[in-house]
């Protein structure tokens, strides 16, 4: 069995597109672990929706010039490739690429948006408003075919071998999380300062929610793990148990609350001893030495302790020390 205590998860702050994590505790040195796996399966591992060709309505011999548009090939293919599709489950299913096309005619300088697409049943456009070509006005028809593929993380273009001949490959951006970042904090838990916390921030493009892709990415960790987990091992095996949190220290607190006698008291503090954990760390010699500190006040701090809940350490055969020497008015001093 394995003992794991599972950490806290909390939202910080965030909106659709945007998630801020706080994941904490987590044993010394998990955070750089866990937030550096998360990182890299969030960025690369999650499905997405992306253009990987474009057809023109007539391909030009000048591709700076496009029938109906200010802007050339270059700048045309880098604003498709801007936009952001997302394809349900029944379109995704089918495996087949989506083809969404483009007619557009208009004014000298007016934008040709994404919300003049034609797109089958099944597939959205997440930014409408987003700009596809700046028309010419000249009463011109800009026509455009484009090709929506699903994939993860990101596609090369040169890679693309099974496209028409007329139709031009694009580099595709499938990856709905464009940037990730982590960072590992210490933490406190009782009094052990070295325990990790991890912050991880996620963006979206909008086609998918930062709880929905933490979560997706997480199971994707866990499935790998899993997976290894299981190489020559009994299923009943593998089962986890989750540990009890550990214990708050509460050691550090004055020796005030153990009650102890004014006499007991003073000869602990002359010798600076001020905290329970100071009281701990010292065995029965260690405490007969001290000043004016002899049998009567060992058994009493002895007893104090168990009846304040603190384990007392093994008791040794040390004889008394400074605790039954004369004191400094000439008489012997004596416990009370």
């Amino acid at each position: 069995m394995f003992d794991v205590r599972l950490p806290e998860i909390t939202r910080d702050s965030g909106g659709e597109n945007y998630g801020r994590y706080r994941i904490e505790p987590l044993q010394p040195g998990w955070g750089t672990t866990i937030g550096a796996s998360l990182r890299r399966i969030l960025i690369s591992s999650l499905v997405g929706a992306a253009v990987t060709g474009i057809r023109l309505g007539e391909m030009p011999d000048d591709p700076n010039e496009i029938p109906g548009i200010e802007e050339g090939l270059i700048d045309l293919v880098l604003n498709v490739k801007q936009l952001r599709f997302r394809i349900g489950e029944e379109a995704a299913a089918s495996g087949e690429p989506v083809q969404v096309t483009l007619r557009a005619k208009g004014r000298a300088g007016e934008e040709i948006t994404a919300a003049s697409l034609e797109l089958p049943e099944g597939v959205e456009v997440i930014d409408p408003d987003a700009v596809i070509a700046t028309a010419t006005g000249d009463g011109s028809t800009f026509e455009l075919e484009l090709l929506v593929e699903t994939g993860r993380g990101y596609g090369l273009a040169e890679v693309r071998t099974d496209l028409p001949a007329d139709m031009i490959s694009v580099d595709a951006m499938y990856t709905p999380v464009p940037r990730v970042n982590y960072v590992v904090e210490h933490t406190r838990v009782g009094q052990i300062t070295d325990y990790d916390r991890l912050l991880l921030e996620i963006w979206t493009d909008g086609t998918l929610e930062p709880d929905d892709a933490l979560a997706q990415a997480a199971a994707i960790l866990t499935q790998y793990a899993t997976s290894v987990a299981r190489y020559g091992r009994d299923q009943s095996e593998l089962d986890l148990e989750e540990a009890e949190p550990p214990a708050e220290d509460d050691t550090n607190r004055p020796i005030e609350v153990l009650d102890l006698s004014m006499r007991t008291t003073n000869a602990l503090r002359r010798a600076n001893i001020t905290t329970i954990a100071q009281v701990l760390a010292m065995n029965d010699s260690d405490l007969l030495h001290l000043r004016n500190f002899g049998q009567k006040s060992l058994v009493e701090i002895r007893e104090a302790l168990e009846a304040n809940g603190y384990s007392v350490p093994e008791s040794s055969d040390a004889e008394g020390g400074e605790g039954d020497e004369e004191g400094e008015d000439g008489t012997f001093d004596e416990e009370e």
